[in-house]
């Protein structure tokens, strides 16, 4: 299953990224944002390693198809993602990131 979440930055983390990090609102690349969540149901007969590598297998899978499609332009970024799979944060957290325009 594939599920896709849109959402719009709020004006705090706007105002925050702009403070904090010292940025102009128009260097902000993060203003609209879609998360695409997969769930990727386990085989009745999969050990945890298998169901691992064949979930990770969609997620990559799923990030080329996005950055593919014609009508995603990329500016300076092209190429930019972040791998959380690859490299998950220090609490656990598995994701892949990228910046595309359209």
């Amino acid at each position: 299953t594939l599920t896709v979440k849109g959402r719009i930055k709020g004006a705090y983390s706007v105002w925050n990224k702009m403070r904090y990090g010292e940025r102009e609102f128009g260097s902000i690349k993060d203003l609209m944002a879609l998360r695409v969540v997969l769930d990727v149901p386990r085989r009745a007969i999969e050990s945890d390693s298998a169901y691992r590598m064949r979930s990770e297998a969609y997620c990559y899978h799923t990030m080329k198809v996005i950055r593919s499609m014609e009508s995603l332009c990329c500016d300076d970024n092209t190429g930019k993602v972040k791998d959380f799979i690859a490299f998950p944060k220090a609490n656990g957290y598995q994701s892949l990131h990228t910046i595309v325009h359209w």
